[in-house]
Protein backbone atom coordinates (compact mmCIF):
# COMPACT_ATOMS: atom_id res chain seq x y z
CA UNK A 1 0.00 0.00 0.00
CA UNK A 2 1.41 3.57 -1.15
CA UNK A 3 0.40 6.21 1.53
CA UNK A 4 1.12 10.07 1.82
CA UNK A 5 0.30 12.83 4.68
CA UNK A 6 -1.42 15.29 3.89
CA UNK A 7 -1.46 18.80 5.92
CA UNK A 8 -5.11 19.16 6.69
CA UNK A 9 -6.29 23.20 7.50
CA UNK A 10 -9.05 24.16 9.81
CA UNK A 11 -12.16 24.40 8.75
CA UNK A 12 -15.43 24.76 10.31
CA UNK A 13 -17.08 22.16 12.32
CA UNK A 14 -20.91 24.21 11.76
CA UNK A 15 -22.38 22.33 8.93
CA UNK A 16 -25.46 24.45 9.38
CA UNK A 17 -28.68 24.66 7.63
CA UNK A 18 -28.67 23.32 4.31
CA UNK A 19 -30.72 22.32 1.39
CA UNK A 20 -30.70 21.18 -2.41
CA UNK A 21 -28.68 22.31 -5.63
CA UNK A 22 -28.06 21.29 -8.89
CA UNK A 23 -25.06 20.51 -11.37
CA UNK A 24 -24.60 22.87 -14.11
CA UNK A 25 -23.30 21.79 -17.32
CA UNK A 26 -20.36 24.59 -17.02
CA UNK A 27 -19.62 23.41 -13.34
CA UNK A 28 -20.88 22.58 -10.19
CA UNK A 29 -23.45 24.71 -8.32
CA UNK A 30 -22.93 25.33 -4.80
CA UNK A 31 -26.07 26.30 -3.07
CA UNK A 32 -25.57 28.15 0.38
CA UNK A 33 -28.72 28.86 2.08
CA UNK A 34 -29.18 32.64 3.27
CA UNK A 35 -31.73 31.47 6.37
CA UNK A 36 -34.39 33.60 6.92
CA UNK A 37 -32.98 36.85 7.60
CA UNK A 38 -32.14 36.81 3.87
CA UNK A 39 -30.47 39.94 2.00
CA UNK A 40 -27.08 41.45 1.48
CA UNK A 41 -26.02 41.28 5.15
CA UNK A 42 -26.34 37.77 5.73
CA UNK A 43 -22.45 37.49 5.40
CA UNK A 44 -21.70 39.68 7.77
CA UNK A 45 -24.21 38.25 10.25
CA UNK A 46 -23.32 34.53 9.53
CA UNK A 47 -19.90 35.89 10.48
CA UNK A 48 -20.97 37.37 13.76
CA UNK A 49 -22.72 34.29 15.20
CA UNK A 50 -19.64 32.17 14.50
CA UNK A 51 -21.32 30.65 11.38
CA UNK A 52 -18.87 29.42 8.46
CA UNK A 53 -20.12 29.89 5.01
CA UNK A 54 -18.72 26.01 4.42
CA UNK A 55 -21.69 25.09 5.97
CA UNK A 56 -22.87 24.25 2.23
CA UNK A 57 -24.75 21.35 0.08
CA UNK A 58 -23.91 20.04 -4.06
CA UNK A 59 -26.62 17.92 -5.13
CA UNK A 60 -27.10 14.81 -3.35
CA UNK A 61 -26.10 16.52 0.17
CA UNK A 62 -29.78 16.88 0.74
CA UNK A 63 -29.51 13.36 2.24
CA UNK A 64 -28.16 15.28 5.21
CA UNK A 65 -31.45 17.63 5.37
CA UNK A 66 -34.54 16.02 7.53
CA UNK A 67 -37.80 15.50 5.05
CA UNK A 68 -39.54 18.28 4.95
CA UNK A 69 -43.52 18.09 4.48
CA UNK A 70 -44.83 20.09 1.60
CA UNK A 71 -46.26 22.93 3.42
CA UNK A 72 -42.23 23.45 4.73
CA UNK A 73 -40.95 23.81 1.23
CA UNK A 74 -38.88 26.85 0.58
CA UNK A 75 -38.93 28.18 -2.70
CA UNK A 76 -35.58 28.20 -5.14
CA UNK A 77 -36.05 32.09 -5.20
CA UNK A 78 -34.89 31.95 -1.36
CA UNK A 79 -31.25 30.61 -2.37
CA UNK A 80 -28.42 32.14 -3.74
CA UNK A 81 -26.89 29.76 -6.52
CA UNK A 82 -23.53 30.03 -7.50
CA UNK A 83 -21.32 28.14 -10.09
CA UNK A 84 -17.74 26.94 -10.06
CA UNK A 85 -16.20 26.07 -12.69
CA UNK A 86 -12.25 25.64 -13.71
CA UNK A 87 -11.89 29.08 -13.40
CA UNK A 88 -12.59 29.28 -9.96
CA UNK A 89 -9.74 26.45 -9.19
CA UNK A 90 -12.04 23.30 -10.10
CA UNK A 91 -9.38 20.85 -12.41
CA UNK A 92 -12.20 20.43 -14.52
CA UNK A 93 -15.65 21.31 -14.95
CA UNK A 94 -17.21 17.79 -13.94
CA UNK A 95 -18.78 16.74 -10.17
CA UNK A 96 -19.13 12.89 -10.75
CA UNK A 97 -18.90 12.81 -6.74
CA UNK A 98 -19.88 14.89 -4.15
CA UNK A 99 -19.84 14.53 -0.24
CA UNK A 100 -19.37 16.60 2.61
CA UNK A 101 -17.53 14.98 5.48
CA UNK A 102 -17.57 15.77 9.13
CA UNK A 103 -15.20 18.11 9.27
CA UNK A 104 -17.14 20.67 7.30
CA UNK A 105 -15.19 20.16 4.08
CA UNK A 106 -16.85 19.44 0.58
CA UNK A 107 -15.34 17.18 -1.78
CA UNK A 108 -16.17 16.97 -5.06
CA UNK A 109 -14.67 13.60 -7.16
CA UNK A 110 -13.91 15.19 -10.55
CA UNK A 111 -12.64 13.60 -14.12
CA UNK A 112 -9.12 15.39 -13.39
CA UNK A 113 -8.62 15.05 -9.25
CA UNK A 114 -10.14 14.65 -6.14
CA UNK A 115 -11.20 18.33 -4.98
CA UNK A 116 -11.53 19.46 -1.21
CA UNK A 117 -13.39 22.89 -0.77
CA UNK A 118 -13.16 24.54 2.59
CA UNK A 119 -15.67 27.53 1.61
CA UNK A 120 -13.01 29.87 -0.19
CA UNK A 121 -10.41 27.74 -1.88
CA UNK A 122 -10.54 24.72 -3.51
CA UNK A 123 -7.82 22.10 -2.94
CA UNK A 124 -6.98 19.61 -5.52
CA UNK A 125 -5.23 16.02 -4.64
CA UNK A 126 -4.00 13.78 -7.71
CA UNK A 127 -2.13 11.02 -9.52
CA UNK A 128 0.55 13.78 -9.60
CA UNK A 129 1.01 15.14 -6.44
CA UNK A 130 -0.68 12.43 -3.86
CA UNK A 131 1.42 8.92 -4.33
CA UNK A 132 -2.28 7.42 -2.51
CA UNK A 133 -4.34 8.42 -5.64
CA UNK A 134 -3.61 5.69 -8.54
CA UNK A 135 -5.95 7.36 -11.41
CA UNK A 136 -7.54 11.20 -11.47
CA UNK A 137 -11.07 10.12 -12.30
CA UNK A 138 -12.71 10.20 -9.64
CA UNK A 139 -16.41 7.56 -9.39
CA UNK A 140 -17.16 7.63 -5.70
CA UNK A 141 -16.92 8.87 -2.59
CA UNK A 142 -17.87 7.94 0.89
CA UNK A 143 -17.54 8.85 4.68
CA UNK A 144 -17.76 5.80 7.24
CA UNK A 145 -18.26 5.86 10.82
CA UNK A 146 -15.08 6.25 11.68
CA UNK A 147 -14.42 9.56 9.79
CA UNK A 148 -12.08 7.52 6.67
CA UNK A 149 -12.74 9.11 3.46
CA UNK A 150 -13.02 6.10 0.56
CA UNK A 151 -12.68 7.01 -2.87
CA UNK A 152 -13.47 5.34 -5.64
CA UNK A 153 -11.46 5.66 -9.07
CA UNK A 154 -10.52 4.36 -12.35
CA UNK A 155 -8.10 2.87 -10.83
CA UNK A 156 -9.35 1.00 -7.62
CA UNK A 157 -9.39 2.48 -3.85
CA UNK A 158 -8.12 4.94 -1.96
CA UNK A 159 -8.70 5.94 1.45
CA UNK A 160 -8.01 9.08 3.45
CA UNK A 161 -7.33 8.80 7.38
CA UNK A 162 -5.96 11.36 9.47
CA UNK A 163 -3.97 13.52 6.61
CA UNK A 164 -3.01 10.06 5.01
CA UNK A 165 -3.80 8.73 1.87
CA UNK A 166 -3.41 5.14 1.57
CA UNK A 167 -4.39 3.16 -2.15
CA UNK A 168 -6.04 -0.43 -1.32
CA UNK A 169 -5.47 -2.68 -3.70
CA UNK A 170 -8.74 -4.57 -3.97
CA UNK A 171 -7.98 -6.85 -6.72
CA UNK A 172 -5.03 -8.54 -5.08
CA UNK A 173 -2.72 -8.05 -7.69
CA UNK A 174 -4.73 -8.43 -10.87
CA UNK A 175 -5.90 -5.72 -13.47
CA UNK A 176 -7.01 -2.54 -12.23
CA UNK A 177 -10.51 -2.48 -11.47
CA UNK A 178 -13.04 0.70 -11.80
CA UNK A 179 -14.95 1.73 -8.82
CA UNK A 180 -18.80 2.67 -9.41
CA UNK A 181 -20.27 2.50 -5.81
CA UNK A 182 -19.44 2.32 -2.49
CA UNK A 183 -21.03 1.50 0.59
CA UNK A 184 -20.67 0.42 4.22
CA UNK A 185 -22.88 -1.96 6.33
CA UNK A 186 -23.77 -2.24 10.42
CA UNK A 187 -21.06 -4.16 10.88
CA UNK A 188 -18.40 -1.32 8.83
CA UNK A 189 -17.73 -3.55 5.86
CA UNK A 190 -17.27 -1.92 2.79
CA UNK A 191 -18.97 -2.79 -0.35
CA UNK A 192 -17.18 -1.37 -3.61
CA UNK A 193 -19.19 -2.05 -7.13
CA UNK A 194 -17.00 -2.67 -10.16
CA UNK A 195 -17.53 -1.76 -13.49
CA UNK A 196 -17.46 -5.19 -14.77
CA UNK A 197 -15.99 -7.40 -12.42
CA UNK A 198 -19.00 -7.75 -9.54
CA UNK A 199 -18.76 -6.49 -6.07
CA UNK A 200 -15.92 -6.21 -3.95
CA UNK A 201 -16.70 -7.11 0.28
CA UNK A 202 -13.94 -5.59 1.62
CA UNK A 203 -12.85 -5.57 5.66
CA UNK A 204 -9.21 -5.61 7.03
CA UNK A 205 -7.32 -5.21 4.56
CA UNK A 206 -9.06 -8.24 2.71
CA UNK A 207 -11.25 -8.78 -0.41
CA UNK A 208 -13.89 -10.93 -1.10
CA UNK A 209 -15.77 -11.16 -4.90
CA UNK A 210 -19.22 -11.45 -5.42
CA UNK A 211 -19.96 -11.83 -9.00
CA UNK A 212 -22.85 -13.82 -10.99
CA UNK A 213 -21.17 -16.79 -10.21
CA UNK A 214 -22.72 -16.02 -6.49
CA UNK A 215 -26.32 -15.01 -7.99
CA UNK A 216 -26.04 -11.10 -8.58
CA UNK A 217 -27.88 -9.77 -11.94
CA UNK A 218 -24.68 -8.60 -13.48
CA UNK A 219 -21.42 -8.08 -12.93
CA UNK A 220 -21.09 -4.35 -13.51
CA UNK A 221 -22.63 -2.08 -10.29
CA UNK A 222 -23.93 0.88 -10.62
CA UNK A 223 -25.05 1.36 -7.14
CA UNK A 224 -25.19 -0.35 -3.46
CA UNK A 225 -26.57 0.14 -0.58
CA UNK A 226 -27.92 -1.30 2.41
CA UNK A 227 -32.16 -1.09 4.11
CA UNK A 228 -32.98 -0.77 7.60
CA UNK A 229 -33.02 -5.05 7.95
CA UNK A 230 -29.42 -5.46 6.79
CA UNK A 231 -29.95 -6.39 3.41
CA UNK A 232 -27.91 -5.17 0.77
CA UNK A 233 -29.22 -3.69 -2.57
CA UNK A 234 -26.76 -4.12 -5.64
CA UNK A 235 -28.00 -2.09 -8.49
CA UNK A 236 -26.85 -3.41 -11.88
CA UNK A 237 -27.32 -2.88 -15.76
CA UNK A 238 -29.40 -5.93 -15.62
CA UNK A 239 -31.33 -5.64 -12.37
CA UNK A 240 -31.24 -5.53 -8.54
CA UNK A 241 -29.69 -7.75 -6.85
CA UNK A 242 -30.90 -8.45 -2.81
CA UNK A 243 -28.42 -10.39 -0.30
Amino acid sequence: MSQVREQKSVPSHDRGTISASMLHPSGVIISRIYAQCGGPNVRRILRQRGVSLTSLLICTLLLNHPPATAGELTPLSQYVHKIYSSEEGLPQNSGRALLQTRDGFIWIGTQDGLVRFNGDVFRVFDKDNTPGIHHNDVTSLLETDDSTLWIGTYNGLTSLKDGVFIYHPVTGGQAPEVVRALAADHEGTLWIGTMDAGVRKYRNGKAESITTSQGICSNSIYAIAEDHQHNIWIGTDAGVSVR
